[in-house]
């Protein structure tokens, strides 16, 4: 859509509510829920620019269980069309809209849940005629199964970083072998611990910060190795521009995945923001 007036044919073909986010963009940067056409607007006066609206596929937590994101993304690399390898990456779930706060490595499915993501993932790599490279594909669980919600030529942020913590494989190392011709390493045999990067999310409006406290209580929870702080006294947080504004990011492992989750509500207790203002605007509502 090139502006309001390509609205309502939108509407029409995708249905409401719905995403809208930029054509171009990344981190889900300006990402809204949409109910109404009023909403779609609102965003796009205030935007501006080129945007995109698609199907709001609603996930099924019983997919990758309770606590879990209810997406999940494969890291496929490719040598002369072929997969060599595919590797799922779990996610937290989303802060509202739809700002990610997470993942980790390995994930929380079932084989046979793996096995379904992975090959829809191989499937939306092969459609896309993808002979040579790294390939980052985000799927939806749904009740009807995984769905496709983007497709990137390249590895995912961050994720090479947790596979390679956790002892899985070297993705870095693997899409650099490709590009150069050469064979990928055998996989190690399993992952020998749950690793993470937890964003600390900013609130869902405009905030100004006061203070953040607990950063140094962080240090103190068990598994968490070091803290990238990103928000400082004075800053103003804007959640529009998507997962990277946010007050920090905490990397660490964990020896399984309900240890990582006791972890996480350790997080969550020991940060504690206080904001000099925090006004929402009819702009910055967030439904859900």
């Amino acid at each position: 859509m090139d502006s309001p007036a390509d609205l309502a044919a939108a509407a029409r073909a995708v249905g409401l509510p719905a995403v809208l986010k930029p054509r171009k963009g990344a981190a889900s940067a300006d990402t809204h829920l949409i109910q109404t056409i009023e909403e779609a607007e609102r965003v796009l006066r205030d935007a501006g620019g080129p945007f995109v609206l698609e199907e709001f596929l609603i996930g099924d937590p019983a997919a990758a269980g309770p606590g879990w994101g209810d997406f999940v993304s494969v890291e496929s690399i490719v040598a002369d069309g072929a997969i060599a390898s595919s590797h799922v990456t779990g996610k937290l779930p989303l802060a509202p809209p739809f700002r990610e706060t997470g993942q980790f490595a390995p994930s929380t499915l079932d084989r046979p849940v793996a096995d379904r993501v992975a090959a829809h993932a191989e499937a939306a790599v092969a459609a896309l005629g993808v002979r040579w490279g790294a390939v980052h594909t985000e799927v939806k669980l749904t009740p009807a199964g995984p769905r496709i919600v983007e497709v990137n030529g390249r590895l995912g942020g961050y994720v090479g970083d947790v596979h390679l913590r956790a002892g899985g494989p070297d993705l870095l190392r693997d899409a650099i072998a490709v590009a150069l011709g050469l064979p990928v390493a055998e996989r190690a045999p399993g992952y020998r611990a749950v690793a993470f990067r937890h964003y600390v999310a900013a609130p869902p409006y405009l905030a100004v910060l006061e203070r953040l406290d607990g950063i140094d209580d962080l240090l103190r929870v068990p598994g968490v190795t070091h803290v990238d702080v990103r928000a400082e006294a004075g800053r103003v947080l804007d959640w529009r521009k998507g997962t990277q504004e946010c007050l920090a990011v905490v990397y660490g492992t964990a020896p399984d995945h309900r240890a990582l989750a006791r972890t996480v509500r350790r997080i969550a207790a020991a940060v504690r923001p206080r904001y000099a203002s925090a006004q929402r605007q009819p702009s910055e509502e967030i439904r859900s």
